[in-house]
């Protein structure tokens, strides 16, 4: 009964209501409302929907990949017996190379076949053997050792070029030349006969293998002073973005295959594409959020942007998409420190390192993965990493897959080489 006499007060008070025409007004309004939040609400809804079905970004590996890792390879090829003291020192899918030294300060290249070692020629390098490192881009070689930066035509059996640069060097291949820095100096990029295409000016720099873009800081002529923050192309020095830099206020900036991010603490992380171009959408850098620290020692770079959440009881890695505007995995590390962990990156894999001895890699389009050891990483097929030693592991397993003793191992152009020749 009091049911239906509530009905009949709401019906009369509805029918006064039309009957003015600001009532009417009034209830025309309010329809319009609700269709309008309803219609928000539908579209909120379906534009979920679309990113949640949408699929991910494409993902670039950051180096090479390696032939299967799922079981234990037997050697491919092996040098001979008698070739002398040698290493594997850089390589692309064709041609691997190998330093060795007929005498002390004699050093020498020794160029191979990639698919079955036979041995193409020796070029003389003027200089020391140890410590030696070699970039590969085609027929051209840039090989760094303490005696400065050697530049080589694999094809002709010469030298080009040779520059001195102060401390260890690393780099990348770029285009056709090669990026180049070390501690004490800017990131460069040297055309194969060691003449500068480009040379980056600043007091601080970032530069990672495997991504299009350099973060350079030039403060003038003070550490302290106010600065300038440039993001330059890789390929031809070109300002991408340029943002201004306040005394003592720290800019976190990361790069990745597809672009890369900067973040001023406290405000807002920015994700840009490759040619510079802000992409819509932001992420607070409040609450415990901030961009993943930069791989140091010219480690590559991750596949894709990393944020890190730190909470009270640890940190979360969280993987993400900037071009759909959304977390693609979550993962989280018992190190309360979010400044201790580095991110880097391997074939299409994130390698966490937790800064206290524990590390792991997760796949960057699904977070699938764990724990590894923390041994320098060698490369990565496709799900499954290699550490130096060699050992093979299947990201989250107690135990390696498989183990293999291979002295001075190392990975280029696809291929796992060591001093005894080539493993995968």
């Amino acid at each position: 009964m009091l049911g239906a006499t509530g009905t009949v007060a709401r019906v009369s008070f509805l029918r006064r209501m039309a009957s003015t025409w600001r009532g009417r007004a009034i209830l025309v309004g309010t329809v319009l409302v609700v269709v309008l939040l309803v219609s928000g609400l539908v579209s909120a809804v379906r534009e979920a929907q679309d990113r949640d079905s949408a699929p991910s970004s494409e993902i670039s590996p950051v180096t090479d990949l390696l032939p299967s890792l799922a079981r234990r390879p037997v050697m491919r090829w092996t040098v001979p017996e008698g070739a002398g003291t040698r290493a594997p020192v850089g390589g692309d899918v064709e041609r691997v190379l190998y330093s060795s030294a007929a005498e002390p300060g004699d050093g020498r290249l020794e160029v191979l076949r990639a698919d079955t070692g036979e041995h193409l020629r020796t070029i003389s390098l003027d200089g020391p053997a140890e410590g030696l490192t070699c970039l590969v881009r085609g027929a051209a070689a840039a090989c760094g050792s303490e005696a400065g930066v050697a530049f080589v035509d694999l094809a002709a059996g010469a030298m080009t070029g040779r520059v001195a640069t102060p401390g260890a060097v690393s780099g990348y291949p770029v285009g056709e030349g090669f990026l180049l820095w070390s501690a004490e100096s800017a990131p460069a990029l040297y055309r194969p006969d060691g003449s500068v295409k480009w040379r980056a000016q600043g007091t601080e720099f970032v530069a990672s293998p495997g991504a299009a873009v350099v973060y350079v800081l030039d403060r003038g002529d003070g550490d302290g002073d106010d600065g300038v923050g440039r993001v330059l192309a890789a390929d031809d020095g070109r300002e991408l973005v340029q943002i201004a830099v306040k005394k003592g206020q720290p800019v976190r900036f990361q790069a990745y295959p597809g672009g890369f991010a900067l973040e001023r603490p406290g405000q807002q992380i920015r994700f840009f594409d490759a040619g510079g171009e802000a992409l819509p959408g932001a992420v607070s850098a409040e609450g415990g959020q901030r961009l993943a620290a930069a791989p140091g020692g010219g480690g590559p770079a991750p596949p894709i942007p990393v944020i890190l959440e730190k909470r009270r009881d640890g940190v979360t890695v969280v993987g993400v998409d900037p071009t759909q505007k959304r977390n693609l995995w979550k993962r989280e590390v018992a190190q309360t420190d979010a400044d201790a962990v580095r991110i880097s990156g391997v074939g299409t894999q994130v390698v966490v390192d937790d800064g206290a001895g524990r590390c792991f890699a997760f796949a960057a389009a699904s977070g699938d993965g764990g724990a590894i050891g923390c041994e320098s990483v060698l490369g990565a097929d496709s799900e499954r990493v290699a550490t130096v030693g060699v050992a093979a592991w299947q990201p989250g397993a107690a135990q390696p897959l498989w183990t293999q003793e291979l002295a001075d191992a190392k990975a280029f152009g696809g291929g796992l080489y060591g001093a005894a020749g080539r493993l995968l």
